[in-house]
């Protein structure tokens, strides 16, 4: 029979493990090849330490690790934090993770490059977008380059459609559900909202008919959601 196990939570940014799984569908090699592409091209420096903002489960650090890049990680959230931290002492990584808010921050030491992926630019009101800008000017060194994913909306008429996408992996099955929802078209804000649907195997089972195994633990992941002002 299955169980059913309510989380109590706050958000899905609780939960890194099943974050990074619902994710996983990333070709983060591939990123990593565009930023490599976006240093040829447009950097005037030499890459050598780079900041990912709104770092959550970094990604990329083994490509980072890979290319002898120092990595800086920054984000509000404290598990997400400790969940890279473990992954960068796994890769045997010296990196940095900060628990800041992308809106207004200070390095001890500068970057060379700096990034937000999947619309992570998380800012309600032009002031605070100046304030993020002025925030990154300070942390990048002279001609450094900040690269913006997913950031910049230039259709205001309607929301994105709704997205859905399954994710099978160990032993995890994940259903997750994106919505946009337009707050405001002059003020360019919107609300992103993330749902999981979470079911767990804790161990190998045969396939009851009808698909399913006798031992799964069910759980809803209550839909995270943000405001932010895009560009």
């Amino acid at each position: 029979m299955h169980r059913e196990d309510v989380m109590r939570i706050m958000s899905l940014y609780d939960f890194p493990r099943y974050y990074d799984l619902a994710f996983s569908f990333r070709d983060t090699h591939h990123e990593t090849q565009v930023f490599d592409e976006c240093f040829r091209r447009f950097s005037k420096i030499s890459v050598r330490r780079v900041l990912e903002l709104g770092s959550g489960t970094s990604p990329h650090l083994e490509a980072w690790e890979k290319r002898g890049i120092e990595y800086v990680g920054l984000d509000t959230s404290r598990v997400m934090l400790g969940y890279a931290r473990k992954r960068a002492r796994n890769l045997g990584m010296i990196a940095t993770f900060l628990k800041d808010d992308m809106k207004n921050f200070h390095l001890t030491r500068p970057v060379d490059f700096a990034y937000t992926m999947l619309g992570s630019l998380f800012v309600k009101t032009t002031s605070d977008l100046r304030s993020h800008f002025r925030s990154v000017a300070r942390a990048l060194n002279p001609r450094g380059l900040y690269f913006l994913d997913w950031c910049v909306n230039f259709q205001w008429k309607e929301a994105a459609p709704v997205q859905h996408w399954t994710v099978r992996k160990e032993k995890v099955r994940i259903r997750m559900k994106f919505e946009s929802e337009v707050l405001s078209r002059v003020g360019q804000m919107v609300r992103n909202t993330l749902t999981a649907g979470v079911k767990r195997c804790w161990q190998t089972t045969v396939p009851r008919v009808g698909g399913g195994c006798s031992n799964c633990l069910s759980s809803r992941v209550p839909s995270a959601r943000r405001r932010s002002r895009q560009v």
